[in-house]
């Protein structure tokens, strides 16, 4: 979700600034004009508005089944800059990928590429068991049975699966592994209690 209270309380922005006087919600504002705020030349604190991938990158999160871990790259003092060309506009795995192999070689940047690919499949993954061991546990407490530790298990299922998510697991690969498969694991118990019924 836009983060509206950042930027109309802790900023200063007007609704008309985005917004449409018009028409209640219909934005105005085009990328290109958020972009002269955001990631202008000026050094600028990226934590301040990606807070979740900062927790990652940083091992900052409050976990479930793993010990956090700062990534490698965290570890060895690397600023954001260094890996986001913030110049080029909008990030993607290909712009980053570029800034990879300008520093290491061609296989760090297919490294990278395959961290990204192998956890989206992951998530994807568990989304799906997520949903599936939702609606079980939604149906089994609606008949009146005890579903405490199936309930346990899919919130910390579900925040190991949002930080990953919400901090784009190739900020910290490792960690997020780590959590991707306990948040599997989790959601996994939860579907092999479904089954036995």
């Amino acid at each position: 979700s836009f983060p509206h209270a950042l930027h109309v309380k802790d900023v200063g922005i007007e609704c008309a600034k985005c917004h449409s006087p018009d028409k209640h919600k219909m934005r105005i504002v085009t990328k290109s004009e958020c972009m002269k705020c955001h990631h202008e030349s000026k050094d600028i604190d990226c934590a301040h508005c990606h807070k979740a991938q900062q927790a990652l990158y940083e091992g900052k999160v409050k976990a479930y089944g793993v010990t956090p871990a700062p990534d490698v790259m965290a570890a060895a003092k690397t600023k954001c800059t260094e890996c986001h060309e913030l110049k080029k506009g909008t990030q993607t795995v290909l712009t980053v990928k570029a800034k990879c192999e300008e520093c290491h070689d061609a296989k760090y940047g297919k490294m990278l590429l395959d961290w990204k690919q192998e956890i989206t499949k992951q998530e994807n993954a568990i989304a799906v068991g997520l949903e599936e061991a939702k609606e079980y546990v939604a149906r089994t407490k609606k008949a009146g049975k005890d579903v405490s530790q199936e309930e346990t298990l899919l919130q910390q299922a579900e925040a190991n699966y949002l930080l990953v998510t919400n901090g784009r697991g190739s900020h910290n690969y490792r960690l997020s592994k780590d959590l991707l498969k306990v948040a599997q694991a989790n959601v996994d118990k939860v579907l092999a209690a479904k089954r036995k019924k």
